[in-house]
Formats: C-alpha cells, sequence, structure tokens
C-alpha cells in the first residue's frame, strides 16, 4: 500500500511537471509560429519583387534585341546608300573628264556665244554661198569656216547635254549623301537606345543579385523555424501523451484507493451494528456506497 501511495505521488509529481512543460511549449510553439509566418510573408514579398524585376528583364531584353535588330538593318541600309553615294560620284567624275575633253580656249570663248546665234550665222553664210558668185578660194574658205563652226556647235550642244547630266548627278548625289546621313544618325540614336536599355538590363541584374542575397538567409531561417516547429509540435504531441497516461494511471489509483476506503469503512459499519453502537451520517453514506 505504501509502495502504491509513494507511485502514485512521484506520478502526480511528473504529472504537474507534464503539465508546466507543455504549457511551455505551447507558449514556444506560438512563439516560432509567428517567428515562421513572419519569414514567410518576408519570402512571398521578396519572391514577388523577384518575378516583377525578372519580368521587367525580359520585357527589356525583348527591346534590346528588336533596337540591335534595328541597328543592323539600318548599317545594312547605309552601306547600300554609302556605295550608291560612290557610284553616283564615279559617274559625276566621268563626266567631267568628258567635259575636260573641250579644248579650255574654244569652251570658255565660245560659251559666251549661243547656240542660236551660231546656227543664225552657219545658215547665213550658207545661203550666202548658195546665192552669191564669189571665187573658188573665197567659197572654200567659208566652206571651212561653217564647218568649224558647226563642230563648235555641236561641241557646245555636247558640253550643254553633259552640263545637264551633271546638274542632274549633283542633285542625286546630294540626295543619295543626305540620305546617307539620315540614316548614319538613325543607326547612332537607335545605338544609343539599345545601349541605354542594355545598361538599364544591368541595373535591373544587380538588383536581382540584391534579392537574391536578402533571400538566401531568409530561406535558411524559414527552413530553420520550420523544421523547429516540427519538432516542437512532436515534442508536445509526446508531452500531451504522457499526460494522458498519468492522468489515466492516476485515475486509476484514486478509484482502487477509494474502494479500498469504502470497504475498510464498510467493515467499521458492521463492526459498530455488531456491538450496536450508534451509526454517524459517514458511516450510513460508506454503507450505501458499498451497496452500491
Amino acid at each position: 500500500m505504501s509502495s502504491t501511495t509513494g507511485d502514485s505521488t512521484e506520478q502526480r509529481k511528473e504529472l504537474y511537471a507534464q503539465r508546466a512543460e507543455l504549457s511551455k511549449l505551447r507558449s514556444d510553439v506560438q512563439h516560432v509560429h509567428q517567428e515562421k509566418e513572419k519569414n514567410y510573408h518576408e519570402l512571398k514579398r521578396i519572391h514577388q519583387q523577384v518575378k516583377e524585376v525578372l519580368n521587367s528583364i525580359n520585357s527589356l531584353k525583348g527591346q534590346r534585341t528588336e533596337l540591335t535588330q534595328k541597328v543592323r538593318a539600318l548599317k545594312e541600309e547605309r552601306e547600300k546608300q554609302n556605295t550608291e553615294v560612290k557610284e553616283i560620284a564615279g559617274e559625276r567624275k566621268k563626266i567631267e573628264l568628258q567635259r575636260k575633253d573641250f579644248a579650255p580656249p574654244q569652251r570658255n570663248r565660245e560659251s559666251r556665244e549661243s547656240i542660236g546665234s551660231l546656227r543664225s550665222e552657219i545658215q547665213r553664210l550658207e545661203t550666202k554661198m548658195e546665192t552669191e558668185v564669189m571665187p573658188f578660194t573665197k567659197e572654200q574658205e567659208l566652206t571651212k569656216y561653217v564647218k568649224e563652226l558647226k563642230k563648235k556647235v555641236l561641241a557646245l550642244v555636247q558640253e550643254k547635254e553633259l552640263s545637264k547630266e551633271t546638274n542632274k548627278i549633283n542633285s542625286d548625289l546630294s540626295e543619295h549623301r543626305r540620305k546617307a546621313q539620315e540614316t548614319h544618325h538613325t543607326v547612332q540614336e537607335t545605338a544609343q537606345q539599345s545601349q541605354e536599355v542594355h545598361e538599364q538590363v544591368q541595373k535591373l541584374y544587380d538588383q536581382l543579385k540584391q534579392l537574391r542575397e536578402t533571400e538566401k538567409p531568409l530561406a535558411e531561417s524559414y527552413l530553420q523555424l520550420k523544421k523547429k516547429h516540427l519538432d516542437l509540435k512532436k515534442e508536445m504531441d509526446e508531452v500531451t501523451a504522457r499526460i494522458q497516461e498519468l492522468g489515466g494511471a492516476l485515475q486509476e489509483h484514486d478509484h482502487r484507493s477509494f474502494k479500498e476506503k469504502v470497504k475498510e469503512k464498510t467493515a467499521e459499519v458492521h463492526e459498530k451494528i455488531k456491538k450496536g453502537k450508534k451509526l454517524s451520517t459517514e458511516d450510513i453514506l460508506a454503507f450505501q456506497a458499498s451497496e452500491e
């Protein structure tokens, strides 16, 4: 009996200790859970920022690719335009060389004369030779002079045509150079835009790196807190199970102890009845309990 009583006393002490431990564990679990949730929401916020930065990077990289392709196409167009400028400049040089074939003194002198006046002079001389009687030598001189005038007219006509062609080529050359220059400026502007977008991408990569560096310790802390939370809950379940075990054992012990006390009291009541002694209220209740 004393051994059983001693055991129950130790069990009660352990039960009180386990209940205190359970209360502490519940507090610890709640605290760790709050810390874990705090880390989780912070990680979620960073993940959202990472997602937004990655979306921005992908968008800008798409823009950069388009700009790079545009620069490449513009450079090809510029190269084509520069080639055309060289070809037109070559044509102009050929025409200038053709114009130099004319004797400079003759060209400069006759340039002050109109083609119309020369043709009129030729017509006058030819009419004169046809209508007037003149020495043969004089006619030969006029015939030779008319041929020279006709050559001059032909030269002036050719020079005039070459001059027109030169003016047209100069106009075309200026237009092609203007277009080539505009394309060159567009290439520079587009390349600058591409460079600016590239720099934006690099800044976003730096920002992404910082977010990853912030994310890493938070993720490690979250995993540690999650494990700690699970360990504490497991420990709390074990303590709860032990409390239930101790509670059941003590309840059984108390029930046995009560029955033994009732049995002892009943024996005392029976003894009093035999001796004709007066029964107390406690005696009557104990006797009724034994009957039940």
